[in-house]
């Protein structure tokens, strides 16, 4: 889920998921709820830079996905 610093969710945000092994690069856009999400995304470690017009851009890198395994991942945007 993707929200700003009041807890107000941020929708059309870019999330883009980078395979730290291959370079495989994925993108995915926040839905009307502030929600992303890879379903068919292969097991490995990933970078995901999350942008949004208005807001200052965030990373988060070392994300550790595993086999059949959901993550929930919070992202707070900044305003900038």
């Amino acid at each position: 889920t993707v929200s700003d610093g009041s807890g107000a969710i941020v929708p059309g945000a870019q999330v883009t998921a980078t395979s730290d092994a291959t370079g495989v690069v994925l993108r995915q856009k926040t839905t009307d709820a502030g929600l992303f999400s890879f379903p068919a995304i292969p097991a490995g470690t990933y970078s995901l830079p999350i942008e949004q017009k208005g807001f200052r851009p965030s990373r988060r890198a070392g994300v550790v996905l595993q086999v059949s395994t959901p993550l929930d991942l919070p992202v707070t945007l900044e305003v900038g």
